[in-house]
């Protein structure tokens, strides 16, 4: 019998009750009535991230961040997880700072993951319309991020959204991301 697929979603937005949280609970619903997945959901805003010093530690440790936050808890989580999905609401052209700051992290893990075989997506959600150029750029990001890690990209997905509950507003968004479970 085939283990589980894992996938982990982390949230990026501080909303807790927010349109990227909104997204990929939606998406994290999705992917348990499909079957055979195992769904790890983070809300990164709730994690104690410290930034990357470049200290080059992890270097010469085989891959342990030595500050003390929840930044080896989380890389453990992706290293292990078959695919991730980064949630974030547009913060000036990009993702989150929370996010970001947890993205800067994967340096200590950086020889493990290469080659592994994993998916990564991307859901973004902001206030512009869709044809805003911000989305392609965040999604531009993610790409490069799993060619250089050498892991497949699964979606690039963004959602026009301000007030709480915007995304869902529209029955074709639900729909949407129920599609984007099928891709992981």
């Amino acid at each position: 019998m085939k283990d589980d697929k894992k996938i982990l979603l982390l949230n990026g937005s501080p909303r807790m009750n927010g349109n990227t949280r909104g997204v990929l609970k939606e998406l994290e619903k999705a992917l348990l009535a499909k079957g055979g997945v195992q769904v790890d959901f983070v809300d990164i805003c709730r994690c104690r991230i410290s930034g990357c010093v470049n200290c080059d530690s992890c270097r010469n440790n085989g891959g342990t961040c030595v500050q003390k936050d929840d930044t080896n808890t989380l890389m453990e989580k992706v290293v292990s997880s078959d695919g991730i999905v980064f949630g974030s609401p547009v913060y000036w052209m990009g993702v989150s700072g929370q996010l970001k700051l947890f993205i800067d992290k994967f340096y200590c893990k950086d020889a493990v993951m290469h080659g592994l075989k994993k998916s990564l997506g991307i859901i973004s959600v902001g206030a512009a319309e869709l044809s805003d150029k911000q989305y392609g750029t965040i999604e531009a990001q993610f790409r490069e991020m799993a060619e250089y890690l050498e892991w497949h990209f699964a979606f690039g997905k963004s959602f026009s959204a301000w007030n709480k509950g915007d995304w869902a507003k529209d029955p074709a968004n639900a729909e949407a991301v129920r599609e984007l479970a099928n891709l992981l």
